[in-house]
């Protein structure tokens, strides 16, 4: 967060992505001891650190500028995290964290602790070791406006409004191991492994306002009656559980024979994501469409707290038996899988010059990523009987506004525990979006580069080239929702139609990538910087 041009992004409370000058987390590339470390997510490239705990990094590397022995997919900064190394240190190192956070809003402490071991069996083996744990606990409070609108007069109003009541429970744990081993003065190897798993629980219930026009609109506010356009009300809660893990290995070292530097490294890295059953969200409705019915005034005069008042209608607006089941849509499995293998190898050699010292070299590059997002959604929107919002009434732990009624946790659970076989399955939606979202992807990653840094006095100058050729397929499935009553192939359908063709794409390209770097110490504490280098960023795999 204290690094210059850098900007972490937060999800509840703690660091997640990280943006370089304000660009898209997408466009940087993260590793772990020099190699990738991929996202969890299903068809996302951008790394969620809150994956990996903190008292697991030694340090962090970032790269702004591109050299061509670096990996030449990111255009806003590699961002490399290291363990400890047992060989770093001079003596054994011991260290032990026990730590508790409480959280005011639901009154619970939560526990935190975290270990680190250095141990030298002698000067040329050791080992490091490290292990974290974090079971957090916590309850958030936040509203978020949307769909900002502009009347013919210059009034602004929000067209969605939502008070949301979080409950979250996240719990992180992970280890670290290191053996290192400097067989002779000229060669040090290395073995090395990250596991870490992030179980995030996360409840959430909501009152959500939808408006289409205001009555009347001021500089602090804007007043909505359900006889001049319909007021949407919706109340619903989210019950879903998210399982992300990250696993890497790495073996490798260097050798120095005279002027001739080698280092060599074989890693493999696999992220993954995992869902069985979530609810995200099941929804209950009521439209206000009459005159009369309901009437409410929203106040922006905090923009952090937006508030509403309710004119008329109050008895039916707060009468849970008035709100209808909606809509369920239930995650029953995802199953995200990123996977690599990679391999390196690196030669420079020193030369000393009169006016310098001049280091060539050049290397390559070889990575093999698989990766899979196979998920399964289920969408509800009827049911066979009446159900109610007061079938599975809760009670709100909101602090910023009144949003009860609102569904309970524990009887929505109990209510579901029955099955789904009571309510009607929406075919089209659900095959839709499980097939439109699953897919298979392979990319292969071959690079080459050479590269020469001169140094003399307080100017250093590093330049080169790298090439990096990308083979790729993909494999998904084309969807397309064909409405009842169009004509296909001199056919009329009598129905609302789902086509499914699967589909296959290769590519293969290579990208040529110069770069240059200049450094000058002007006075001792005052560096210039030039930097010019090109790049690429990959595609997503997008649906």
């Amino acid at each position: 967060r204290r690094a210059p041009g850098i900007n972490v992004l937060n999800d509840q409370g703690e660091g997640r992505f990280v943006s370089v000058r304000g660009l898209d987390p997408q466009l940087n590339s993260s590793s772990i001891n020099g190699n990738r470390v991929l996202a969890t997510g299903g068809d996302d490239r951008a790394v969620a650190l809150d994956v990996i705990p903190s008292e697991l990094i030694e340090s962090i590397e970032i790269n702004k500028s591109l050299t061509p022995e670096m990996d030449a997919d990111t255009i806003g900064a590699s961002i490399d995290i290291a363990t400890t190394s047992s060989l770093d240190r001079r003596r054994n190192l011991y260290t032990a964290s026990i730590e508790g956070s409480y959280n005011d809003r639901n009154e619970i402490t939560s526990p935190k602790g975290a270990f680190d071991v250095v141990y030298k069996v002698n000067d040329r083996f050791g080992l490091a070791l490290g292990g974290s744990y974090y079971d957090r606990e916590f309850a958030t409070d936040n509203i978020e406006a949307d769909g900002w609108s502009e009347t013919d007069d210059g009034g602004v109003y929000a067209e969605d409004l939502e008070y949301r009541d979080y409950d979250v429970t996240r719990e992180r744990y992970g280890a670290t191991v290191s053996f290192d081993f400097r067989p002779n003065d000229s060669t040090q190897l290395y073995l090395r492994g990250l596991y870490s798993k992030f179980d995030d629980t996360e409840l959430r219930t909501r009152l959500i306002f939808g408006f289409e026009e205001p009555t009347a609109v001021t500089a602090d506010g804007a007043t909505f009656d359900s006889g001049d356009a319909p007021i949407q009300v919706v109340r619903d809660l989210k019950d879903r559980r998210e399982v992300q893990s990250v696993r890497t290995v790495s073996a490798g070292g260097r050798t120095d024979a005279g002027p001739w530097r080698f280092t060599y490294d074989l890693a493999w890295s696999q992220a993954d994501q995992q869902e069985n059953g979530s609810i995200d969200p099941i929804e209950f409705e009521r439209e206000f469409e009459e005159a009369g019915e309901l009437g409410v005034t929203i106040d922006y005069s905090d923009l952090r707290r937006p508030a509403y008042d309710i004119d008329f209608g109050g008895a039916a607006f707060v009468d849970p038996t008035d709100y209808g089941f909606n809509a369920i849509e239930r995650t029953t499995r995802e199953d995200a899988v990123d996977e690599e293998f990679s391999a390196k190898f690196d030669a420079a050699y020193d030369l000393q010059l009169a006016s310098g010292s001049l280091e060539l070299k050049f290397g390559g590059k070889a990575r093999q990523r698989d990766k899979q997002n196979l998920i399964s959604y289920d969408f509800y929107d009827g049911f066979d009987g009446d159900f109610t919002l007061a079938d599975v009434l809760g009670e709100q732990t909101y602090d910023l506004a009144v949003i009860d009624p609102v569904p309970g946790l524990a009887e929505v659970r109990d209510f579901l525990s029955g099955g789904f076989a009571q309510f009607e399955r929406n075919d089209l939606d659900s095959t839709f979006a499980s097939v439109a979202e699953s897919y298979t992807a392979e990319e292969d990653i071959y690079a080459g580069y050479g590269q020469a840094k001169f140094e003399t006095g307080a100017l250093r100058i590093v330049g080169g080239v790298r090439v990096e050729n990308t083979q790729s397929t993909l494999n998904g499935s084309r969807v397309e929702l064909i409405e009842e009553g169009a004509e296909l192939d001199g056919v009329v359908l009598d129905e609302d139609t789902l086509f499914i063709t699967p589909v296959s794409f290769e590519r293969d390209y290579t990208d040529w990538m110069p770069s240059v770097n200049v450094r000058y110490e002007l006075a001792e504490d005052v560096i210039a910087r030039f930097g010019a280098f090109r790049s690429i960023i990959r595609p997503t795999v997008c649906q």
